[in-house]
């Protein structure tokens, strides 16, 4: 005889497991009814299909034995495997390696996939049916070795203790006295690229791309004294720097030409940084918005806790060090969320789900993302959002070259008005 569990049981197990009935006395309730079946395979029956378990299913505690998945840790390496059937009716919806890491809830910026392997198998049995099985198992490494992350975060703790309180310098302006944000937009600089000049045309490298921001906040900087600035944020749309980690790779692994070690690199993108801060942090308070790109995703959350650490005792300084992929600024009636890739699509929709609260209270909606080192801009028809691609700070290297990409390199500012929304930009070409 085949026992496939029915409709009424699968609702009444939900109904009584949403009354905090314990898997024991759900046990002793239901396994009545199938006295010819020992316990270990009415057991089987009910975990294996529902997922049925009293305690949470983390990596912490050893992933739960009903869900089917292991988490074996062993330091800075760990396996995550799960052999079962896929059947959504019931639950268990784990055939690929997304959906693996999903339900092991492994967090990805503390693991990246060194490999994995999914296959899947026909299986017939007196007790479910033909079923098919699948088997999926990834090799996991730690992103950060653990030692290191406890230095990073005893560092960063003692950086935000010793944080300096760095006094207020009055700024002169000749602008009206109606207050305006301002946006400096650096988005792209790609520090530690390679850009021969022989291959590429133009030498590009660490200390050129700080050349390149640095020549580019003080143009902008100058354009602002026609205004009355009550607010600056300062947004960064990703690829800051060029690689990964010290092997030279994008976050998911694309071989780059890189133009010094990584350490080095990382120095002079947060010098870059904290350059352009207390810059603009002289005319009004600033709030810096990090988002991370296809090349940096993990270096762009250290990078922005270093500068949260750095800044921590000083009131005109905010940094949003928050790993989200998308992120959102309210100045008046405008609503300004920033990307990194433009999605010309999605990015319109997912502003209205993402920020309700702040959608309604607003009238004029823009995205700003980088990725494409050109300026595009495109009015999405059905929800009048403004999808803007900015420019790009970076030199070219080989395969920009050989690919064709050859945008001319700059920095934006956009001037914000409370009431009358977008009221002018201006772009500094380096």
């Amino acid at each position: 005889m085949i026992y496939n569990i029915t409709d009424n049981e699968y609702l009444e197990i939900e109904r009584l497991r949403e009354d905090g009935v314990k898997f024991k006395d759900i046990k002793r309730k239901l396994f009545a009814r199938y006295p010819k079946l020992p316990v270990p395979t009415l057991r089987k029956k009910f975990y294996f299909w529902l997922n049925l378990s009293d305690a949470p299913l983390t990596p912490e505690r050893g992933l739960d034995s009903g869900s089917g998945v292991v988490w074996n840790p062993q330091g800075d390496t760990a396996t995550l495997s799960y052999e079962g059937p896929r059947d959504p009716r019931l639950g268990m919806v784990i055939s690929t390696l997304d959906e693996l890491l999903e339900v092991g809830q492994v967090d990805q910026s503390v693991w990246r996939v060194a490999r994995f392997r999914e296959n899947a198998w026909g299986q017939n049995s007196a007790l479910h049916g033909y079923t098919t099985i699948y088997h999926v198992t990834a090799w996991l490494e730690r992103i950060i070795p653990a030692n290191a992350e406890e230095a990073i975060v005893l560092a960063l703790e003692e950086l935000r203790a010793a944080a300096p309180v760095t006094l207020y310098e009055p700024y002169e302006y000749t602008g009206p006295k109606e207050k305006v944000m301002i946006e400096v937009n650096l988005s792209d600089i790609h520090a530690g690229k390679r850009g021969w000049k022989a291959e590429t045309g133009t030498e590009y490298n660490i200390q050129i791309a700080r050349q390149r921001v640095q020549a580019a906040c003080s143009q902008l900087l100058a354009h602002t004294m026609a205004y009355h600035i009550e607010h600056v944020v300062i947004a960064i749309c990703g690829d800051t720097v060029n690689a990964d980690g010290p092997d030279g790779k994008t976050t998911r692994g694309t071989q780059q030409d890189m133009a010094g070690q990584y350490l080095e690199i990382f120095r002079a993108a947060k010098a870059m940084m904290v350059e352009a801060i207390m810059l603009f942090r002289k005319i009004a308070p600033v709030k810096v918005i990090i988002v991370s790109g296809n090349h940096d995703k993990y270096t762009s959350y250290l990078l922005a806790d270093m500068l949260e650490a750095m800044f921590a005792n000083d009131e005109r300084v905010a940094i949003d060090n928050d790993p989200l992929p998308r992120k959102y600024h309210k100045y008046g009636k405008n609503l300004i969320g920033f990307a990194h890739r433009p999605d010309f699509k999605k990015l319109p929709g997912l502003m209205t789900v993402e920020q309700p609260r702040l959608w309604g209270e607003t009238t004029h909606h823009e995205f700003h993302a980088g990725h494409f080192h050109i300026e595009r801009v495109e009015v999405d028809t059905i929800y009048g959002v403004v999808v803007r691609t900015v420019l790009a700070l970076t030199g070219s290297d080989e395969w920009h070259v050989e690919a064709g990409f050859r945008g001319r390199a700059g920095a934006q500012m956009f001037i914000w008005h409370k009431e009358d929304n977008l009221v002018g930009s201006f772009r500094a070409y380096v």
